[in-house]
């Protein structure tokens, strides 16, 4: 909440890079944070949804710039990161801590 966005790390994702950037939610409060929150949580969701093999109800909430996606899926505490190449969703463990200041 503190950063609306940022970035953590993953374990378990098989990729070289670990780091994942946080989608925001959209903060229409003035115009700058409109602008900064444009790739939020709901609109990047939405896009995520319209690719092919997507789980129907998974949330996005972070991309790691491959296209690969970070997922919240309903009954499931762990996230997963969602192959794009496979559409197989994957439980990673993730370092809450190491978001970027």
């Amino acid at each position: 909440m503190l950063n609306n966005g940022g970035e953590v790390e993953t374990r378990g994702y098989p990729g070289d890079d670990q780091c994942w950037q946080l989608h925001p939610v959209f903060d229409s409060s003035d115009r700058k944070r409109a602008a900064r929150s444009a790739g939020h949580i709901v609109n990047e969701t939405r896009e995520g949804r319209a690719r092919p093999g997507f789980p129907d109800e998974a949330v996005v909430i972070a991309a790691n710039g491959t296209g690969d996606l970070l997922v919240l899926l309903p009954g499931d505490e762990l996230p997963h990161w969602w192959d794009h190449e496979t559409a197989a969703a994957q439980p990673v463990e993730v370092d809450w801590s190491a978001q970027a200041k």
